[in-house]
């Protein structure tokens, strides 16, 4: 009876680790959207690095551009990097920032690695390799028969 219930955890555990890339990807997807259509985009400059670190037994430092705009509005970048000299690279450059028109906190760097990576990532996954598998799976299954 234990190791029922143990194994149906498991695989539980496996089913819902295999299916989270969809409901990111989608959160992702309205967040962008929802960031762009709410936005003005105004020209910045990367001035500096910021560096965060995570919380829990396996704490990391991470670290994050930080743009500011002509009108002094500082905008923190969301996708941070592992590596200082990473982050530290992109100081000086000009980017694009969006300006949420309401909520600061929406506020967001408008380059690749910054806006349209995590989005691009996910959704790979989702939409191609979710319909790969599946088309190998039936495939498979066609020729054991």
């Amino acid at each position: 009876m234990i190791s029922k219930i143990i194994g149906y955890s498991i695989g539980g555990t496996f089913i819902i680790a295999f299916f989270t890339p969809i409901p990111i990807t989608l959160w992702l997807i309205y967040d962008r959207a929802s960031v762009i259509l709410n936005s003005s985009i105004e020209p910045a400059t990367i001035v500096r690095c910021y560096s965060h670190r995570n919380s829990g037994s396996n704490s990391r430092l991470s670290f994050g551009p930080v743009a500011i705009t002509e009108s002094n509005t500082e905008v923190k970048g969301n996708f941070k990097w592992s590596k200082r000299e990473w982050c530290v690279s992109d100081i000086g450059d000009d980017v694009s920032v969006l300006i949420h028109n309401q909520d600061k906190s929406k506020n967001r760097i408008f380059n690749f690695s910054q806006f349209w990576l995590m989005p691009l990532l996910f959704s790979l996954i989702t939409f191609i390799a979710y319909p790969l598998g599946y088309v190998a799976k039936k495939k498979k299954l066609n020729n054991q028969k």
